[in-house]
């Protein structure tokens, strides 16, 4: 029997990583001119940031990590998924049975080279500008050289 802890070898989100989503997120609302919150979970839908600007409504930061968390249990984005249950009443049952599930846009999920690690969530603005922020995040992101982690 060994006393080491397993070590994993897929590809995983970071704290650094998760701030730096949070962050270009809300540097997205700035440019909009809107006020959010962010929140970036792992691929359990664990919480790694959270960024709320100041002003925004302090329910920013749930919604957002309900976002987050759909968006990473799904491996989908939220309106992607919308689309997917096909109607309000049957995303209602889905909400129903597990609580935290948000089908609504501003939820992104986070891959690094094909494998899920994470989802991001914004909320504060409309659910268009909201999808825009998590977008922003995600293509800053993506484009980073230091973007993937092998642990």
């Amino acid at each position: 029997m060994t006393t080491a802890s397993l070590q994993r070898r897929e590809p995983l989100l970071d704290d650094v990583q998760a701030a730096v989503l949070v962050e270009k997120a809300v540097a997205a609302a700035k440019r909009l001119g809107v006020r959010v919150g962010a929140v970036v979970v792992d691929a359990s839908g664990l919480v790694l940031a959270v960024r709320r600007q100041a002003d925004s409504y302090p329910s920013t930061v749930e919604i957002a990590r309900s976002k987050a968390f759909t968006a990473a249990n799904f491996g989908v984005d939220t309106h992607e998924m919308a689309e997917r249950l096909g109607s309000v009443e049957y995303a209602v049952h889905v909400t129903q049975a597990q609580p935290g599930l948000l089908f609504v846009k501003g939820g992104c999920a986070l891959e690094i080279g094909g494998v899920l690690v994470g989802g991001i969530g914004v909320s504060g603005a409309s659910a268009a500008q909201d999808l825009e922020c998590a977008q922003a995040a995600l293509k800053e992101w993506e484009n980073r050289p230091d973007h993937l982690v092998h642990q």
